[in-house]
């Protein structure tokens, strides 16, 4: 990659919503650990939540984590301290992840004239018509944009309403290596800490837990697959707003003893191990990074047909497909692969292969790549002399 500007890495904001634990903000942290620091100099801003793991482990690569500390007010002491960061660090690239970030790094990066402001739509639902809206009244401010995969690049494009040329579709990626080699004394640990027996046969799924997720639809086909296969086990990892309502379900089904909601986990390749399928079964998705990882650990998957999910999982060969709120389909889905070890085996071994289409050093270079073409010809459009 060539540099315009050799004097100086050139300085970029990475800006987000939060670091909570989610696909966006692991992507954003793995993208850090990949980026070429002799050609770039990132720093991040978080407009709240900017104390926790995912933030120490940026800060610990050396990397400036700044938290603007907004609530869901606005606050235009905090919005000024963003213009201000902007202007004192010369950024020449201001990337946004997630909504809030798009509007607040395209209103913020433009008054502050950055050279360059990228925006990026992670998922199709950004949460309403109101909110669909003011981002098609402030997408004109990007120079570009970047979906994590076609589908949500077509929603992009309709929604938004802005030319094709101005979005890319960039992949979300995985960290390979950090699955490649599994220890088998910590997955026996983990299955001890939950109280799994390990002659279960384990279901895994990974995510927030929030009415996207389908979450109920997946404790309901659970009590078909537990008729047929008594030991099976479900391990659900995440939190959200729907925890005490879900347990109440699992009650409610009969399935508290199959079933553990083991909360927020920073060790998912481990988790991952003490698996033998994953299950998604979302209503909407975006390109969820956590099917990626699971193909990566080796894991035949089931989840729903929706989103990017296609654009990932090969139905017959790396997972199954199914409808979303199918229960029915979902249970048969989760019952053939539990069925059929060696047919578990296959796809998972299928699907290691195919996850290496997504990998976070591909998914860098063609960030890499996006910023320096942008980057490029905004300078020379600035020292080309006016006509």
């Amino acid at each position: 990659m060539t540099r315009v500007n050799s004097y100086r890495p050139i300085p970029v904001l990475e800006l987000i919503t939060d670091l909570i634990f989610g696909g966006a903000q692991i992507g954003l942290q793995h993208f850090l650990e990949h980026i070429d620091r002799s050609i770039f100099a990132p720093q991040v801003a978080v407009l709240h939540n900017g104390q926790t793991p995912i933030a120490s482990q940026i800060r610990s690569l050396g990397i400036p984590v700044v938290d603007l500390k907004m609530d869901p007010k606005i606050r235009l002491d905090r919005i000024y301290s963003l213009y201000r960061l902007i202007k004192q660090e010369r950024f020449a690239i201001v990337h946004n992840w997630l909504f809030h970030a798009n509007i607040m790094g395209r209103l913020t990066g433009s008054c502050a004239k950055v050279p360059v402001i990228i925006s990026s739509r992670h998922n199709v639902d950004i949460g309403g018509n109101l909110r669909e809206l003011i981002n098609r009244m402030t997408a004109p401010l990007d120079d570009h944009s970047i979906a994590v995969c076609q589908y949500v690049r077509s929603i992009e494009l309709a929604r938004a309403r802005i030319p094709a040329n101005k979005v890319t579709t960039i992949y979300n990626g995985v960290a390979l290596d950090l699955f490649q080699h599994p220890d088998h004394i910590r997955t026996h640990q983990i299955k001890q800490e939950l109280g799994i027996t390990d002659d279960a046969l384990i279901i895994g799924c990974i995510g927030r837990l929030h009415p996207q997720k389908g979450y109920p639809q997946l404790l309901q086909a659970l009590k078909d697959v537990k008729d047929k296969i008594p030991g099976v086990h479900l391990l659900i990892i995440g939190t959200g707003e729907l925890d005490s309502q879900l347990k109440s379900m699992a009650h409610k089904l009969g399935l508290s003893e199959s079933v553990t909601f083991a909360g927020s986990r920073t060790d998912i390749p481990a988790i991952l191990n003490c698996l033998d399928l994953f299950v998604l079964p979302s209503l909407w998705e975006g390109h969820p990074l956590v099917v990626l990882e699971a193909m990566a650990a080796g894991l035949p998957v089931v989840a729903t047909q929706v989103g990017g999910t296609p654009e990932v999982v090969q139905n017959g060969e790396t997972g199954l497909l199914v409808e979303p709120k199918d229960i029915s389909q979902l249970a048969s889905a989760m019952i053939t692969l539990l069925q059929n070890p060696s047919l578990r085996k296959e796809m998972g071994i299928a699907g290691k292969k195919r996850v290496r289409l997504f990998s976070i050093k591909n998914m860098t270079q063609k960030t890499e790549s996006l910023y320096m073409k942008l980057y490029d010809q905004k300078i020379s459009s600035a020292s080309s002399p006016s006509k």
